[in-house]
């Protein structure tokens, strides 16, 4: 609460913090809008940089903040105007934000131009490491994230992947054949191209037929999980697929 003339007026925080090494990522958003320090081992940090000793040091870049305002405003807004290369916006804008604020920061305090470029260079490090941190964090997460359904994967794998026999003559020597306009797969290369997509690392045959009848795409000619297909000229029954 803070009074203006003869009014009170209300003011909240917008911001808050939050410090924690057990919070585990379920959405991209929840990667993207934290700033990650990522810890194999307890830091090792000098004697003198206790508590009370931080809290001074954020105490005076505070003092120093009311009445630089509008130098600390330029100075974000020129890092958050650099190119963010592949980052996320959101992982641009935070890191921007750190980066204006540190150089601030150091302002505030008089560092010397010699420690200000050490500095700064040590925490280009850190943010270089964080970075890739949560990239490698976006990436696993969007490793198990469908993006389209069995039969989007099917028609790729048809066009892309998949070795198709002309006729059943070849058929064992191939992953399967058009027949009579429908896509008649083995089933084991079946099985390792769907695992290999997003979202679809842990499917057994039994789930891809099961999905394929839920959406109506699946063509059943002979058992539940099989079809065969006929036989070749040698009386001899083709591959079951």
């Amino acid at each position: 609460m803070v009074r203006s003339g003869n009014q009170t007026v209300s003011r909240f925080c917008q911001a808050g913090v939050i410090l924690t090494a057990e919070y585990d990522f379920s959405a991209a958003s929840d990667i993207t809008r934290c700033l990650i320090l990522p810890l194999k081992e307890q830091l090792s940090l000098p004697k003198g940089l206790s508590p009370a000793f931080s809290a001074h040091l954020l105490r005076q870049f505070a003092a120093w903040t009311v009445t630089h305002m509008e130098v600390l405003k330029q100075v974000i807004t020129g890092f958050l105007e650099e190119s963010n290369g592949t980052l996320a916006p959101r992982m641009h804008t935070n890191y921007a934000c750190l980066r204006g604020v540190f150089a601030c920061l150091l302002m505030s305090l008089n560092t010397p131009s010699h420690d200000v470029a050490v500095l700064t260079k040590r925490l280009k490090k850190q943010v270089n490491r964080s970075t890739d941190h949560q990239e490698e964090l976006l990436n696993a997460l969007h490793s198990t994230v469908k993006r389209c359904n069995l039969s989007a994967i099917l028609l790729v794998g048809m066009k892309d992947y998949f070795s198709l026999a002309k006729n059943l003559d070849h058929l064992d020597k191939h992953d399967g054949i058009l027949w009579h306009g429908d896509l008649c797969l083995r089933k084991a290369p079946l099985l390792s191209f769907v695992r290999r997509q997003p979202g679809y690392q842990n499917y057994t045959i039994r789930r891809i037929v099961q999905e394929l009848s839920d959406i109506d795409a699946l063509v059943v000619q002979g058992d539940e999980y099989t079809v065969s297909l006929g036989k070749k000229g040698n009386k001899k029954k083709a591959p079951r697929v």
